[in-house]
């Protein structure tokens, strides 16, 4: 099975926890393992309808999450985003629940107080979205690619400039970052 990048990874923000280790002066590696092994400190994942845990912000590049890739739609778009769903199905019967994760009865409705795409398609996952970034197809931009299909490395060179508004990846997620870094200093101030 393969994994893919999350957050939240706990269920306290990693800042307050660095600022926790240096309130005990110790290394934050330190805090975070011994506040593992007391309990004071767990994985979101083990209890996903915390509200602490919620993702908040999902960001999908070049994926329709919504309508293809996610299994059990109807739950994503009821749980994730709120929306009206057709789920079909009672819970899970008591034997049937993991043991691993909290279980709750009243599952929460829409977790996600942000949706963001970056795709060149209108795929259901845009159409879904709050912001929907205009992303250069693979005529309009440099870059390297690679799929999970073989064991090489694509380079592209653009044809034509993106149109409009379009950028190509790399350009949209570094700018992302320019714009979240000034936002940082103004709302995080200086933390680790």
């Amino acid at each position: 099975m393969g994994w893919t990048p999350s957050f939240p990874t706990f269920n306290k923000n990693p800042m307050d926890l660095v600022d926790e280790a240096k309130s005990k002066g110790v290394d934050p590696k330190e805090h975070v393992v011994s506040s593992l092994k007391s309990g004071d400190l767990d994985f979101a994942v083990a209890d996903p309808d915390n509200p602490v845990n919620f993702p908040r912000v999902l960001t999908v590049w070049r994926a329709n999450l919504l309508g293809s890739s996610s299994k059990g739609n109807e739950y994503f778009l009821h749980h994730l985003l709120g929306t009206d769903g057709a789920q079909s199905k009672e819970m899970t019967p008591i034997t049937q629940r993991p043991r691993e994760v909290k279980w709750v009865d009243e599952v929460p409705e829409g977790k996600l107080d942000l949706l963001v795409s970056l795709d060149f398609r209108m795929t259901s996952t845009g159409l879904f979205s709050d912001v929907l970034l205009p992303a250069a197809t693979w005529y309009e931009k440099y870059d390297i690619s690679s799929t999970d299909m073989h064991p090489f490395i694509h380079a592209f060179n653009a044809a034509i400039n993106p149109p409009w508004q379009a950028r190509s990846d790399y350009d949209t997620f570094q700018r992302m970052a320019e714009i979240f870094s000034e936002l940082g200093k103004k709302h995080l101030g200086v933390r680790q």
